[in-house]
């Protein structure tokens, strides 16, 4: 299965559901909601994307708690479904998306090593 029939297949879904979907991303910076719009048709499917890459944009844009970034991280599970569920409720999508990761070559720690990343979803209603 190619990469194009698999996002096809998504936006598909998503059009068979009457929904559509946000994403809010980190480390990527709108690569996922790049490879989404990248098929033709997305526009039925596809709302909105928030591109947060630092502490204070995930704040403001997203509403990620100061104290979720203190104790855990910009790059944890915690963090990434505050973005997934932010950007959920801040759009007209019924689908959210979200990734923070530690792409490196820099900013890397015993805990989260270059590559570590989280991701996480929401579905409207759930």
């Amino acid at each position: 299965m190619t990469f194009e029939t698999l996002v096809s297949q998504v936006g598909q879904a998503l059009r068979d559901h009457d929904s559509m979907i946000v994403t809010a991303e980190s480390c990527t910076g709108g690569m996922i909601a790049e490879a989404l719009t990248s098929v033709s048709g997305s526009t039925a499917w596809f709302d909105r994307a928030y591109i947060t890459y630092s502490y204070e944009s995930k704040k403001e844009m997203l509403g990620v708690k100061e104290t979720t970034i203190q104790k855990k991280g910009a790059v944890s599970q915690e963090c990434v479904e505050e973005m997934a569920l932010s950007a959920l409720q801040q759009s007209h999508a019924k689908v959210s998306v979200a990734c923070s990761g530690i792409a490196g070559p820099t900013g890397a720690s015993l805990e989260k090593p270059v590559g570590t990343v989280w991701i996480a979803w929401a579905v409207q209603g759930q």
